[in-house]
């Protein structure tokens, strides 16, 4: 659960994800998506509760800690660029480098 005063944002939240699928939340305004995708990435802890990935606990204190678990997010942004594809869109400041100074 994450709390913001006075409520809390989340109770009780249980889904299955599929390793190597574009997984999907969808939901009313207010609901809490956008609060337990920020919490699965690491962006933002919850203040009680635990999340398990393949049967055993995890937390991520950041989404350094979330990425190296495979985990990503792509929030939903209206100021993307026109003249890019999707992907590079997505990958956008995570693209791979190489020469002198790699990743």
């Amino acid at each position: 659960m994450i709390r913001f005063i006075p409520e809390p944002k989340l109770w009780i939240v249980s889904f299955d994800l599929l390793k190597g699928k574009v997984n999907v939340l969808i939901g009313e305004n207010g609901a809490g998506k956008s609060t337990l995708m920020k919490m699965i990435a690491g962006i933002e802890q919850p203040s009680a509760g635990k999340m398990y990935m393949d049967g055993q606990e995890v937390y991520f204190k950041d989404t350094n800690a979330a990425r190296a678990k495979g985990i990503g997010i792509i929030h939903q942004e209206l100021s993307l660029f026109p003249n890019m594809t999707v992907y590079q869109n997505i990958f956008m400041g995570h693209e791979k480098k190489k020469g002198f100074f790699p990743g």
